[in-house]
C-alpha cells in the first residue's frame, strides 16, 4: 500500500533513529526504500545493514545528485500504490501510517498532514497548514485552496505547506510530477513538486494529524554565503512560472509574494551571511538579482500590508540596500 522514500546524505548520526521508526510503525503494509545519495560517512553501511535484517527494506546506491534526483531513484523502484517521504536526519510517531492509512477509507489524491518541528525532548513545536482542515473536491481546490496554498493572507505564510514529508501521495500523480521536475532545482524543491501535484490532484484532504518530527539542528543557524544562491532561485522561479502556464493556475499575488519572500533569502545572504565583501560588492550581488526581469515584474506587481513590510519592497523597488547593510552592522554590533 505504502513506499516510504528517504533520501540519505551525511545523516549517519540520526539515520538509524530515522530507519527505526519507519519499521516500528503499527500499519505494516509499506515498504521502506533507501536511497544513498552517495553519502560520503557511514550511511552506505547503515543501509546495508538494515536491509539484510528486514525484507521490507530496498536499498539504491547512487552517485551524488541533490535530492531531487535521490528521490526520483526511490521513487523509480517504488511499488507502492501511495507514497510519503521521510528526511533520513528526521522521525515518524508510530502510528503515523496508521493515520494516513483510516483517512483513506475514502479515496483521496493527497493527504496533507501537520508536523512537528523537534528541537528537543524539550522542545517540540505543533506547526500546521493555513487553510481548514477537511476534505476539498477539484470545486473546493479551485475555489479555497489554489487561490493562498503558495501564499496565504499575511506575508509570508504559505497556505498549504509545501513539504513533502507531511504528505501522503498517489504515485501516479507524484511521477507525473517528477517526469516534468528539472534535477538542477536544489532550493524550494519541495514546493516545486507539492504544487503541481496539488493542482492535478482531484480530491484532496487536509488532516489534523501530526506525526512528522522534523528535526531543528542548531547548527544550520550558523549560515555561510551561498554562493550559487542566485542560480538556484532563478531555476526554482522558471519552474513555478512553467507551471501555472502549463496548468492554467491563476497564481496572480501569490507568486509576487513568494518572489519578495526570495528575495529576501538573497538579501541575508549578502548582508547577513556574507563575511567576505565591502559594502558596494554586497549590494551589486544583490542588484544582480533585483534586475532579473521576472523579479523586476513581481516587486513592480506585487501588494504587501504593514509598514515594515512596505519599507523592505520600497528597497526592493527602488534598490535602496544600505538600510539592510546598516541593520546587519547594528545587530552584529549588539551580539
Amino acid at each position: 500500500m505504502y513506499s516510504i522514500i528517504v533520501p540519505i546524505y551525511k545523516v549517519e548520526e540520526f539515520l538509524p533513529q530515522c530507519i527505526e521508526s519507519v519499521l516500528a510503525q503499527t500499519h505494516k503494509d509499506f515498504e521502506l526504500i533507501l536511497v544513498d545519495d552517495g553519502s560520503p560517512d557511514g550511511c552506505p553501511a547503515i543501509c546495508d545493514e538494515y536491509a539484510a535484517k528486514d525484507s521490507r527494506i530496498k536499498v539504491v546506491h547512487k552517485e551524488n545528485g541533490g535530492l531531487v534526483s535521490a528521490r526520483k531513484a526511490g521513487l523509480a523502484i517504488a511499488s507502492g500504490s501511495y507514497i510519503c517521504f521521510v528526511d533520513g536526519d528526521d522521525f515518524i510517531l508510530p502510528d503515523m501510517l496508521e493515520a494516513f492509512h483510516r483517512a483513506l477509507d475514502e479515496d483521496y489524491d493527497v493527504l496533507c498532514a501537520n508536523f512537528f518541528a523537534y528541537y528537543n525532548e524539550d522542545r517540540i513545536i505543533l506547526t500546521t497548514h493555513n487553510v481548514p482542515t477537511g476534505c476539498y473536491d477539484k470545486a473546493g481546490l479551485t475555489s479555497e485552496i489554489y487561490p493562498k496554498m503558495l501564499s496565504a493572507s499575511g506575508f509570508f505564510r504559505f497556505g498549504i505547506m509545501p513539504n513533502l514529508w507531511t504528505k501522503c501521495i498517489k504515485k501516479e500523480l507524484l511521477a507525473e510530477a517528477y517526469r516534468n521536475m528539472p534535477d538542477n532545482i536544489s532550493l524550494g524543491e519541495d514546493a516545486a513538486i507539492t504544487y503541481p501535484v496539488l493542482l492535478n490532484a482531484e480530491r484532496i484532504l487536509v488532516l489534523d494529524y501530526s506525526g512528522y518530527m522534523y528535526r531543528q539542528n542548531p547548527l544550520s543557524m550558523t549560515r555561510t554565503t551561498d554562493k550559487k544562491l542566485f542560480n538556484k532561485i532563478q531555476n526554482l522561479v522558471v519552474h513555478l512560472k512553467n507551471v501555472e502556464k502549463t496548468t492554467g493556475w491563476q497564481v496572480g499575488n501569490q507568486m509576487n509574494k513568494y518572489i519578495v519572500f526570495l528575495m529576501l533569502l538573497a538579501k541575508n545572504n549578502e548582508f547577513k551571511f556574507n563575511q567576505e565583501d565591502c559594502y558596494r560588492t554586497k549590494a551589486n550581488n544583490l542588484k544582480r538579482y533585483l534586475n532579473e526581469p521576472i523579479v523586476k515584474e513581481a516587486l513592480k506587481n506585487v501588494k504587501l500590508s504593514g509598514l515594515k513590510n512596505k519599507f523592505i519592497l520600497f528597497c526592493f523597488r527602488h534598490q535602496f540596500l544600505l538600510p539592510f547593510y546598516l541593520y546587519e552592522g547594528l545587530v552584529k554590533g549588539q551580539k
